[in-house]
């Protein structure tokens, strides 16, 4: 579906500006899940024109830019460039009260101090980690789960647990497509089932 949302865009680009951007950071996301480092550069690179374009809810696509360019960083080895990309987005979803990518900024930017073992406040992440359900219902089980191995927190982990639970328990047909997509990325992050 990304590819034809980019193919599409891509045929009339002066009107689907938007469409355009949001595929290809969709695409980035996907190649980041897949664990494809090199495609989700490739995919980086297609969008970086995010940063000067100033149409509809470019302020969206930035920060979500700012996320995925964090995560990258962070799957990349580079925490120091995760934490950089995560406190842009921060910022500026602090001056636009975007809570979202506010939030996923913030546990990138756990991430990368965890990665370099810096300390982090468990309370203020416990706090971001409740509104999850809320801001990003699709994705906390793993947002949970990826903090939860940084910071080798087993109260987090049975959240993440939880939530993936939950979720797989409301996905009806795509229950087990889902149910192994989370047994491989729990595996992943150093966690069996």
């Amino acid at each position: 579906w990304t590819a034809q949302a980019l193919a599409r865009a891509r045929q009339l680009p002066a009107t689907m500006t938007e469409m355009h951007y949001a595929a290809g950071l969709d695409r980035v996301e996907g190649r980041l899940l897949a664990g494809d480092l090199d495609g989700a550069a490739a995919g980086l690179a297609e969008v970086g024109g995010i940063t000067g374009w100033s149409g509809g809810h470019a302020w969206h696509h930035r920060q979500r830019l700012g996320v995925l360019s964090a995560r990258f960083a962070l799957d990349g080895g580079e925490p120091d460039r995760a934490a950089e990309a995560a406190a842009a987005v921060i910022a500026d979803a602090d001056e636009r009260g975007t809570a979202r990518y506010h939030a996923l900024a913030v546990l990138a930017a756990a991430r990368a101090r965890l990665a370099v073992g810096d300390p982090v406040d468990h309370d203020v992440l416990d706090g971001v980690l409740g509104r999850l359900d809320r801001l990003a219902g699709l994705e906390a089980w793993r947002l949970t789960a990826e903090l939860a191995a940084a910071a080798g927190a087993d109260r987090w982990w049975r959240d993440a647990e939880r939530r993936a639970g939950s979720l797989i328990a409301h996905a009806g047909q795509h229950a087990e497509g889902l149910r192994r997509f989370v047994g491989s990325t729990f595996a992943a992050l150093g966690r069996s089932s």
